[in-house]
């Protein structure tokens, strides 16, 4: 069989690759963790998307007009474009909190 160097050799082998086992699964662990944090965006950006979107051929001539009558530099359009859709997001909650109050037989109308 094996000799006693051998066994401790083979044991402490085992012991470093257990360790660096253990480091990168909790690497793994924390780099997951981060790619979450990172794309959490990707799932806001999504679903104020979806709520805009119903706007969209509003607001699309509207912000071609703006920028064209007022020659804004793109970053103040983009600034106010964004407050804009933040706007139309809290509205649009407003809408749906009406539309889905109790007593309205489901269709939210009157």
């Amino acid at each position: 069989m094996f000799g006693r160097r051998e066994l401790k050799a083979l044991e402490e082998r085992r012991r470093r690759l257990l360790i660096e086992s253990e480091v990168n699964r909790r690497m793994l662990v924390a780099q997951t963790r981060g790619m979450r944090e990172a794309i959490e965006w990707i799932d806001a950006s999504a679903g104020i998307w979806r709520r805009l979107r119903r706007y969209g051929l509003f607001l699309a001539p509207l912000a071609g007009y703006l920028l064209v009558r007022r020659k804004a530099k793109p970053s103040e359009m983009l600034d106010k474009s964004l407050r804009f859709a933040r706007l139309l997001q809290k509205l649009a909650g407003i809408w749906d909190a009406f539309q889905t109050r109790p007593g309205r037989g489901g269709r939210g109308l009157p």
